[in-house]
């Protein structure tokens, strides 16, 4: 590792991007990619989680944080956003690769807190009529009331200071979960789920 390593970490740290730091550096995104998976090889563990929108630093533990807008919604399905934990792979440029999935999901929302960001300007022109959870048969069928986000006020009484949504995930790093899609057979159910 050396000072110009440093660098190429920063600007990815600092713009969130792979392809914003090459074009701060002068150079092509491939370079950065290489310079951060050497790091990585050198230090043993990921420094950046990698999703389609950019990525993210990675605590000391593995965690990831991120900041997003909250998530708009599509006909026919509640409020929702997609997780999926990847286990026994290794970051690949810009995707995680070999390992296996050991979760697929769905995050749901709190409705009366999802009122109240519909209002909002960014949200209040949508033309759709938002499906919600007591008609979303995936949320109803999927046990979606066990995968709600706690959201927390990031301003007292103020929807457009934002939210803090967490969920703690307690996942069988041993499972392979079917593959969902349309025809796909389901994953077994707990009996007690």
């Amino acid at each position: 590792m050396d000072i110009a390593d440093l660098a190429v970490f920063e600007a990815v740290a600092r713009g969130g991007s792979m392809t914003r730091a090459a074009q701060e550096l002068a150079t092509v995104q491939s370079n950065v990619t290489a310079r951060i998976q050497l790091l990585e090889q050198e230090l043993g563990k990921p420094l950046f989680y990698r999703h389609s929108r950019g990525v993210q630093l990675t605590g000391a533990d593995g965690v990831a944080t991120f900041t997003t807008i909250y998530p708009g919604f599509y006909a026919g399905r509640a409020l929702h956003i997609h997780v999926e934990v990847h286990v026994a792979g290794a970051p690949s440029g810009t995707t995680y690769k070999g390992g296996h999935v050991s979760h697929v999901g769905q995050l749901f929302f709190d409705e009366s807190v999802t009122d109240q960001v519909m209002e909002e300007p960014a949200y209040a022109g949508r033309k759709i009529t938002r499906t919600l959870q007591s008609s979303d048969g995936i949320f109803s069928h999927e046990n979606g009331a066990r995968s709600m986000l706690t959201l927390t006020p990031l301003a007292s009484g103020s929807v457009a200071g934002g939210y803090r949504a967490t969920i703690t995930l307690g996942v069988d790093p041993s499972a392979t979960p079917a593959q969902p899609g349309p025809g796909a057979p389901r994953p077994p159910r707990d009996a007690g789920a």
